[in-house]
């Protein structure tokens, strides 16, 4: 079971991110201030019940009163079902 695609909207510095992965291990490399750790703190909040966004921002969404998306697609392996 893995990852295959991420669609964030309006989150942090990520106005409009799509990003499809492949089966195996994905490596995220980038140039500071690009959204790296946002795209980790997206997951973190999709997969991890005890998040919460408010330790480290205020401001989660781009613009203050504006709501934002995180849609994760998961392929392979076994039905949750």
């Amino acid at each position: 079971m893995y990852i295959s695609k991420i669609n964030i909207h309006n989150f942090r510095n990520l106005k409009k991110f799509n990003l499809n992965f492949n089966s195996g291990l994905s490596i995220i490399i980038g140039e500071n201030n690009i959204g790296k750790s946002n795209l980790l703190d997206s997951l973190n909040l999709i997969f991890n019940s005890n998040y919460s966004v408010s330790p480290y921002s205020n401001n989660a969404y781009k613009q203050s009163g504006t709501s934002g998306t995180i849609d994760v697609s998961i392929e392979g392996g076994a039905s949750l079902c």
